[in-house]
């Protein structure tokens, strides 16, 4: 992560200590390793495809984004940073070997599997998971919904909540405002250099993908835990510091087990 977004006063041997820390006691990474998820994995991929691109080997880059997006389908949205930067070459090569590993799963799996691993996908999004190991504004949405009577009531005790039939238009409106989000955030960096834009780019997204998709499970904001130390290099010290320790310390396993279900509704959590 210090390759792909270090700020110059920041070495990376503090980096990579701070990157040992964050695989070895965040609730991310204790969750990505609990429920044998490959986010960690994927994560190295996704920032090998940037720490690549960097050193001028736009190939290598598409080459190892694709073969993340082939193992979850999630990492492919960081191609728009490769867009952004006008980076085509990386995006050919993603495209390519993207669709040759799609073919070549098809080709020892079969289509069926991959019919049935849609279904299943669509049979996810079709509902929201009110946890606290699900952080996401959809059913965070859907909790403060019920809390102010716009929706049924839910059990303010429950540490976990199936919506079953969420209002048809609130998943597709908390997407269309992260799209928004991503297209302010692109208008917003294009007149930084190409460094600090695709690191902010790269920062930006992963947390997006997370928190406006239909679901935020903690794994996906391992990524962004790597990248946190980067606020350094974009905010003012003393603000940076206080984010890092504002999201940093909460997201500590053991910290964790004592914040995320109190005694108030699992959705406090989820919204802070």
């Amino acid at each position: 992560a210090g390759k792909v977004f270090r700020p110059a006063a920041m070495p990376l041997w503090l980096w990579t200590t701070l990157g040992i820390v964050t695989l070895s006691l965040s609730i991310q990474s204790f969750h990505a390793i609990w429920h044998g998820q490959p986010t960690i994995t994927v994560g190295f991929l996704i920032l090998l495809a940037f720490e690549r691109l960097d050193a001028r080997h736009p190939l290598a880059a598409g080459a190892a984004l694709a073969l993340a997006a082939s193992i979850k389908l999630m990492p492919a949205i960081f191609v728009l940073v490769f867009l952004f930067d006008r980076q085509f070459r990386a995006t050919a090569a993603f495209v390519v070997f993207g669709a040759m590993l799609a073919l070549l799963s098809v080709l020892l799996a079969g289509w069926p599997l991959h019919l049935e691993f849609l279904a299943s996908l669509h049979k996810v999004s079709s509902v929201a998971i009110l946890s606290g190991i699900n952080v996401s504004l959809l059913p965070a949405a859907l909790a403060l919904g019920a809390a102010t009577g716009l929706l049924p009531a839910i059990d303010p005790d429950a540490k976990t909540l199936l919506f079953a039939a969420p209002p048809v238009w609130v998943g597709p409106a908390i997407m269309l405002a992260g799209l928004g989000v991503i297209v302010a955030m692109s208008r917003v960096s294009a007149a930084l250099p190409a460094r600090m834009r695709r690191g902010i780019g790269l920062f930006a997204l992963a947390i997006i993908l997370a928190l406006f998709g239909p679901l935020g499970w903690l794994h996906y904001y391992l990524l962004p835990m790597l990248l946190l130390p980067g606020l350094f290099g974009i905010l003012p010290r003393s603000v940076a510091g206080a984010l890092i320790l504002l999201v940093g310390l909460p997201s500590l396993a053991p910290v964790f087990s004592l914040v995320a279900f109190p005694a108030s509704p699992v959705a406090d959590y989820v919204w802070y």
